[in-house]
């Protein structure tokens, strides 16, 4: 009788201990949450701006660099021009010029290389990082979306390649209906002008003028591709306004 009333006495001790410290695990909780829940919301706004820094970086990485390219692609004709010149003077000859069969050869060279791009082309991807609103364009109650939109073959590799695109811009509110607040048409002589390769992202670089959005909203993103020749190929990403 001795020994249950040890094992019985211990199991009240033991109960009592466990029972003192819910006090203290109570206050351990209450503490712990709210510091997590902190933390949490500062590494989102962290990671927003860092989001946004980066597009407004590659917007002016993008000028920049189209801006070269223009310079080096007029050098080039240059040159070209400056060979065809040089070898008119030497030797003039009748005929076609030396000039219409470099050009016709560059042309041929840029077809074959278009019809081997549309045959690789798979589906085409909007670019979930440097596709956004552009910081700091606030102009007449709108800003500028810039959309990214690469086509890729059946391995990912990014192609480059021409054709029409449509790009919609929606504003989705769970409390009411969606709203379109943007869309852009680019026709197939534009897209060339919009490809950029950049160090952070390479494809179509779309500036889409919308309506300025609030703080913490949903947009879907749906951008489409008709090469002209019956395929069409379309994308949507569902991104946060930060």
């Amino acid at each position: 009788m001795a020994d249950n009333s040890d094992h019985h006495a211990a199991i009240v001790a033991g109960l009592s201990r466990i029972m003192n410290k819910r006090p203290y695990i109570q206050v351990t909780t209450r503490v712990l949450l709210p510091l997590s829940f902190i933390c949490g919301c500062a590494f989102d706004g962290r990671y927003a701006a860092l989001e946004q820094d980066l597009r407004g970086k590659e917007a002016t990485i993008r000028e920049l660099e189209t801006k070269v390219s223009d310079a080096e692609r007029l050098l080039q004709e240059q040159d070209a021009e400056l060979v065809v010149l040089r070898k008119a003077t030497a030797a003039p000859r009748s005929g076609p010029s030396d000039k219409s069969a470099i050009l016709q050869a560059s042309h041929h060279h840029e077809a074959v290389e278009q019809q081997i791009a549309w045959g690789r082309l798979h589906e085409i991807q909007i670019h979930r990082l440097l596709t956004g609103v552009v910081p700091d364009t606030e102009e007449s109650g709108g800003k500028t979306f810039n959309v990214v939109v690469q086509p890729v073959d059946g391995d990912g590799e990014i192609l480059k390649i021409a054709g029409e695109l449509r790009v919609t811009i929606t504003l989705v509110d769970s409390g009411g209906e969606p709203k379109v607040i943007g869309s852009r048409e680019v026709t197939l002589a534009e897209s060339r002008q919009l490809w950029t390769k950049t160090l952070l992202s390479t494809g179509f670089h779309i500036p889409v003028q919308i309506e300025s959005p609030a703080q913490n909203q949903q947009f879907l993103v749906t951008a489409t591709l008709d090469m002209g020749d019956g395929r069409t190929f379309t994308d949507s990403e569902l991104l946060e306004s930060r």
